[in-house]
């Protein structure tokens, strides 16, 4: 996936000249979902995804959510497409695979709960219910009808919002508010390090959720120099959250977005920060697509969602799932 165009953040001649484009994309998508005979599974479907392409951080939302549940005794299962991976699954995701195979995301996601990548949700929901599992999470999969779902949660980046608010290829969204607004159950919405775009979400008729995403800061010597790298879908979110956590960086450097990494690329990063009396640092995500005998040279930095009050979304899960409090 490559970074996201600049025009796709606000509305200027390259995004109107896209505009007749993404009417064709429209009406593709409307198509789209006739042909899809939605399929009802015995265990619930909770899915969290996001309306815009690129990261919105909607895999530390799930994973948050996974930990709740597990915490309450539930087996979830993760269920998602493995983008940039070679197999089209259903397929358990297990320490044998690499990002080559399945890609980033799920191997994140496998160390917190099982995970099936598997293009077709139906067969791997199916998949995951003859595993024993007590529900299903969706990483990503709003724009899929082919599954029921019991809830629906939208994540919006703070920082980016919908972008210029145009379809693609004009703008970054893959359908619009108006169209997703009635399946939604709850919006998460990631505040920016920085700051938060201006945001009307008056069209969806459901409760805002807001949070932060928190870096981990363990066993990291803030009085050390750092260099830092990352190929995610806003690589200047990541920056920013370093500087506001007192890390002082010597140079920085963003890859597109799931960028697998060569040797030569991640010895020239070491290289530099070598240069610069400074260690290396980048995300989780990036650090389990480096080159195996790079992995011991570069430290990786891990987040997680903070949410100011989750209450709400607990109790809906807890009525759905019939959590015992």
């Amino acid at each position: 996936m490559l970074n996201k165009p600049k025009f796709w953040a606000k509305t200027n001649f390259l995004s109107r000249i896209f505009t007749p484009l993404s009417y064709i994309y429209f009406l593709l998508f409307i198509c789209r979902g006739y042909f899809f005979k939605k399929r009802k599974v015995n265990i619930p479907v909770i899915c969290v995804g996001n309306l815009t392409i690129g990261g919105a951080g909607k895999t530390p939302v799930a994973i948050s959510l996974a930990k709740f549940l597990i915490s309450k005794g539930l087996n979830p299962h993760f269920i998602t497409r493995g983008y940039k991976g070679r197999l089209r699954g259903p397929v358990l995701v297990s320490k044998q695979h690499s990002p080559h195979d399945v890609g980033d995301e799920p191997i994140l996601l496998s160390e917190i709960a099982p995970t099936w990548v598997s293009r077709n949700k139906v067969n791997g929901a199916l998949l995951a219910e003859e595993n024993n599992a007590d529900l299903i999470l969706m990483d990503d999969g709003l724009q899929n009808d082919s599954l029921y779902k019991d809830l629906s949660i939208l994540v919006i980046d703070g920082g980016f919002g919908f972008g210029n608010n145009k379809l693609i290829p004009a703008g970054p969204l893959r359908e619009t508010p108006k169209q997703s607004s009635r399946k939604i159950d709850f919006i998460i919405l990631v505040n920016d390090p920085e700051k938060n775009v201006k945001l009307d979400l008056s069209i969806f008729k459901c409760p805002v959720l807001e949070s932060d995403i928190e870096t981990i800061l363990e066993d990291l010597d803030l009085n050390k120099n750092f260099s830092g790298f990352c190929g995610i879908g806003r690589p200047e979110k990541f920056f920013s959250s370093l500087k506001k956590s007192g890390i002082k960086l010597k140079f920085s450097k963003s890859y597109p977005d799931h960028h697998q990494y060569s040797e030569d690329e991640v010895m020239k990063i070491i290289e530099d920060a070598n240069i610069e009396k400074s260690e290396v640092l980048t995300t989780k995500k990036d650090w389990v697509r480096l080159p195996e005998n790079a992995k011991l040279m570069i430290n990786y930095l891990d987040c997680r969602i903070k949410f100011h009050d989750i209450t709400k979304l607990q109790e809906n899960l807890s009525n759905i799932l019939e959590i015992k409090k």
